[in-house]
């Protein structure tokens, strides 16, 4: 998640990714005085996977990660993105945040269902890393998001709002409502 009103624009966060990868796997753009992040939204019905010929889109511990072994870039999923969040040059694999899984994760590092394989362990070569943007981004503008402490801090700033209303049949909604998300 960007802040943009903590963003300048810099764009370290988008040279660390280059260095790392060899190329952008996601975008800082400007919009008016804001600056915005562009990239993979990890989408809950990733429509870059289901046009993909080939099937390099793998699921990897709940990250959304191209299969360089497999990718064509044939330029489908690209096309396909409704964010605009995948870096194409013509001939070589799409580029794509995968929040720095490791890339690039061969098909001998995949089961056929995309997870991880059980020889995978911890003493293996393959480690998650920090994303190359979080780190180089020096006004803490981006930041990983946790959407259950997101949440929590919602129904908390709702409940907080919500005392200031007063009536008794408000009061009990509330209660009500306080209890469902808790």
């Amino acid at each position: 998640m960007v802040r943009p009103e903590l963003c300048d624009g810099c764009l370290d966060c988008e040279k660390a990714c280059e260095k790392l990868y060899g190329a952008k796997r996601l975008n800082i753009v400007k919009v008016d005085e804001c600056h915005f992040l562009l990239n993979c939204q990890q989408c809950e019905v990733p429509v870059c996977a289901e046009v993909c010929p080939v099937g390099a889109y793998r699921e990897v511990n709940g990250i959304r990660t191209v299969i360089w072994e497999r990718c064509l870039g044939c330029g489908l999923c690209y096309q396909a993105c409704p964010f605009g969040a995948l870096n194409l040059t013509h001939g070589k694999p799409v580029q794509k945040c995968d929040l720095c899984m490791g890339q690039p994760l061969p098909d001998s590092l995949t089961s056929p269902d995309g997870s991880l394989r059980k020889s995978l362990n911890p003493g293996s070569d393959y480690k998650p890393v920090q994303p190359a943007c979080l780190k180089a981004c020096t006004n803490g503008a981006i930041t990983k998001l946790d959407l259950e402490c997101l949440n929590r801090q919602r129904q908390q700033d709702f409940l907080a709002k919500s005392q200031l209303v007063s009536g008794s049949s408000m009061k009990k909604e509330m209660n009500y409502l306080s209890q469902i998300f808790s």
